[in-house]
């Protein structure tokens, strides 16, 4: 450290090389080279030259391999970084030299993510995100050494409690606590970033999220690519296995259910899950430490993931239930900051399930600042069609399909049939589930926060959005509500620039004078 620090009077600050792992990352950049081989490859190939002509002029391709191998290590040894308690500084760049500087204060998250694949060579992938950039991508990601990430997590943390000992950090929404001054504006010496709570879901809560969040569509995806596999190196007497399988229980089921339908209904149940073994993996060993200024949230089995995130930056809490968990009496809340939860197969939960008291204690230790409240404005008896209409038009939509599908297709009349009366099962939930959104929307505002309470698809949403990170809110009215005196309230909250996904919560059918007063706001025009 002394030594470092002689360096860095001497010659200025220290930049560090990512780890060599990141060559093969830049390869991936630089493989549409490869199609100068492949061209001359089929060329010779079309000209009937043969063999040995390609072998001639193989050392053009290897020449070409060699030097997409010398781009990718030049580019990883001209790519620097550095980290202070200011920020993140980078240099890259080939023919085009570029400086980067990503201040801590602006990093709503950073991450660190240790799979099984680099722990051997302890390596960690290192990510940091902002508020602008790219939406699709962390503004800042390389593959570097484990210490040198878990650093640079540590510096940020060090970072913000510094700048808010200072004044500098902007106010936190209302509830939080204030940050300790420190003599002469450096930090203290005891490391500010000393958890205060920790919380640590059981395991059953974590399972009931990998259920909810379990997608049979991802699932058949792998099933069915994993039996395309097997099928085509163990030939037909796989593909007659599994479908004299099929037949036979199709048989022995009491119903009558045809074969295909069974089948069909096999495979979404595989494809299930695989997706909930899939959830568990990812979401496994969750641990949650707050500190005075930021969240550290800890997940995984084989990939392990560390995020850090800033608190101030979060933009909204969303607390979600299905029909089934609503009956149950289970939570689960996730949060929306940017970078968390951003990449392949993450998920941005706080609290992966809860029972009401349970979530109630969980938020007043994790997030005191932001917390539901309870219902102030509620829809209109008279907006009833606003929440239900789209389910009830789906019932005349099933039996017109039903009866097109018997009369086109007279083989299959019995899977029509089958499909047609499984159909009705989702038709039913999701009639019922708008009936449930009709008696529980709603929104409050406290002056601090908004309480927007709505459903959307097959989901409940209570989201709570700090008055600080609503964009906008909007009151809308179409011909009918303006005539009866309803509108619809849209709150925008941020996110990153061009996108739009966590952007809008919408309330319908609201009683416009209600919301204006709980808005504070003036007459209707």
């Amino acid at each position: 450290m002394i030594l470092e620090r002689m360096v860095t009077l001497l010659a200025g600050p220290l930049y560090r090389h990512a780890h060599p792992l990141m060559i093969l990352t830049n390869l991936s950049r630089v493989l549409y080279l490869l199609i100068i081989p492949f061209v001359r490859g089929a060329l010779l190939a079309l000209w009937g030259r043969g063999l040995a002509a390609w072998l001639k002029g193989a050392w053009f391709d290897i020449l070409i391999v060699m030097m997409i191998i010398g781009i990718a290590a030049v580019r990883w040894r001209l790519f620097t970084y550095r980290f202070d308690e200011t920020g993140l500084y980078f240099k890259k760049g080939l023919l085009l030299r570029q400086e980067g500087f990503l201040p801590f204060y602006a990093v709503c998250t950073i991450a660190s993510e240790r799979s099984w694949l680099l722990a051997p060579l302890r390596a960690a992938v290192l990510r940091a995100d902002t508020s602008g950039g790219n939406p699709s991508r962390y503004d800042f990601e390389i593959i570097t050494y484990r210490r040198d990430a878990a650093e640079a997590m540590y510096m940020r943390s060090l970072a913000c409690s510094a700048r808010a000992s200072k004044g500098l950090k902007p106010p936190l929404p209302k509830g939080a606590e204030a940050s300790p001054l420190v003599a002469g504006g450096q930090p203290a010496k005891e490391p500010p970033r000393k958890t205060t709570r920790v919380f640590r879901p059981r395991s059953m809560y974590i399972a009931a999220l990998s259920a909810f969040l379990s997608n049979s569509f991802a699932g058949v995806l792998l099933a069915s690519a994993f039996l395309n596999r097997a099928g085509t190196v163990l030939g037909q007497k796989l593909e007659g296995s599994v479908l004299t399988a099929v037949s036979q229980l199709s048989a022995w089921l009491p119903l009558g259910i045809p074969p295909v339908a069974t089948a069909a209904g096999l495979i979404i149940l595989a494809g299930w899950f695989i997706g909930f073994v899939r959830n568990m993996l990812s979401l496994i060993r969750f641990l949650i430490e707050r500190s005075e200024h930021t969240l550290e949230v800890n997940v995984g089995l084989v990939t392990r993931r560390t995020y850090n995130i800033l608190i101030s930056k979060i933009n909204f809490l969303d607390i979600r239930q299905s029909l089934m968990t609503k009956l149950l009496r289970l939570y689960m809340v996730f949060i929306q900051a940017i970078g968390y939860g951003k990449g392949k197969n993450e998920v941005a939960a706080l609290i992966p399930s809860a029972s009401r008291k349970e979530l109630a204690a969980t938020m007043t230790l994790l997030l005191p600042e932001i917390r539901p409240h309870a219902r102030t404005v509620k829809p209109d008896k008279r907006a009833w069609l606003a929440y239900l209409l789209q389910s009830l038009l789906l019932v005349p939509a099933l039996l017109a399909a039903i009866w097109l599908g018997w009369r086109l297709f007279p083989v299959w009349r019995d899977v029509v049939r089958f499909f047609g009366l499984a159909l009705w099962v989702p038709l039913l939930w999701y009639f019922f589930l708008k009936l449930t959104d009709f008696f529980t929307a709603g929104l409050c505002f406290d002056g601090a926060t908004y309480t927007l309470r709505y459903s959307k698809g097959f989901i409940l949403h209570t989201v709570v959005v700090p008055a600080n990170r609503a964009a906008m809110v909007v009151i809308g009215q179409n011909l009918f509500q303006k005539r009866i005196g309803l509108c619809d309230v849209i709150v925008y909250t941020y996110s990153e620039s061009g996108s739009a996904a966590h952007k809008t919560h919408r309330v319908k059918g609201l009683p416009l004078r209600e919301v204006l007063r709980e808005l504070k706001l003036g007459r209707p025009l």
